[in-house]
């Protein structure tokens, strides 16, 4: 894939670089160069001109190249509009957009790409929550918190 990807910190352009590939859902590869690239954690990435996330961190990789993973954007739901997403996509259920006002950013960002639905959120379990890197006691006691906050609202 080609394309120019923009680093982007406090609205000042720091960096601009063309790409080496794209690995989806969530990973640049910087083309080979010496040193790190200045690409802080919550950086906006955009590639072409296009938003595609905010930086979650640069590693190194094979071949003098850098990694960097990134939080993609969550969808964007007005207030009230969250029934007309879910039956415009075909959702059963609450999408997860509606927590971002109910979670805080970071544990926001951490659940909001792997779960569609609040519904499908608050069915996983506390195992299988406590997996996903970031996630701790206090955390899962604030996601258990939401999902009950929003699903006992929309009954």
């Amino acid at each position: 894939m080609s394309g120019v990807l923009t680093v982007i910190v406090n609205g000042f352009v720091q960096w601009k670089t063309p790409l080496h590939a794209v690995e989806p859902p969530d990973a640049l590869i910087t083309p080979r160069q010496v040193r790190m690239p200045p690409v802080p954690e919550g950086a906006e990435l955009h590639v072409d001109g296009v938003f595609v996330g905010t930086a979650r961190a640069c590693c190194r990789e094979q071949f003098q190249r850098y990694r960097i993973t990134y939080v993609p954007p969550a969808p964007v739901v007005a207030d009230g509009a969250a029934d007309d997403a879910a039956t415009a996509v075909g959702l059963d259920g609450t999408p997860v957009a509606v927590l971002a006002d109910a979670l805080d950013a970071a544990t926001f960002e951490l659940v909001a790409p792997l779960f569609v639905t609040v519904e499908e959120l608050a069915a996983a379990t506390d195992e299988a929550l406590r997996e996903i890197a970031g996630i701790g006691i206090k955390r899962l006691e604030h996601i258990r918190a939401a999902c009950a906050a929003v699903l006992d609202g929309s009954r």
